[in-house]
């Protein structure tokens, strides 16, 4: 087993760090980023989207998530409606950060949406 960055064991699979390092330069290999904003084209979606980041539990994905669809919707057009500048928007949305909860209360009504609390389900 090889020991990653992380300290999950992973199975070794014959594969040397030049090989790996090919691997992840995407543009060597002719791919493009996933970008899920190109996706998120009707409130459904978006809805949808935005509740399973919520569901997740991480903070960082559902900043990202956030993003996501504010970068979908026009960033300028939600920094607008929000208040917050374009660029502070792009920082608080970006992958991994942590923002407050007033920030994301405030794009999520610039976004036509609300968040709402219920409770779970017995498993």
């Amino acid at each position: 087993m090889t020991e990653a960055k992380e300290g999950v064991d992973l199975p070794d699979c014959g594969l040397t760090e030049s090989d790996v390092a090919l691997l992840a330069d995407d543009e060597e290999l002719g791919l493009e980023d996933f970008d899920a904003a190109a996706y998120l084209k009707t409130p459904e979606h978006i809805a949808a989207y935005l509740t399973r980041m919520l569901e997740g539990g991480d903070d960082g994905m559902l900043a990202s998530a956030l993003g996501d669809v504010a970068r979908s919707v026009g960033m300028a057009k939600v920094a607008e409606k929000t208040g917050i500048g374009r660029e502070a928007l792009y920082k608080a949305l970006r992958d991994g950060a942590t923002p407050r909860l007033n920030t994301v209360n405030k794009v999520v009504k610039a976004l036509g949406m609300r968040m709402v609390i219920i409770e779970a389900s017995a498993s």
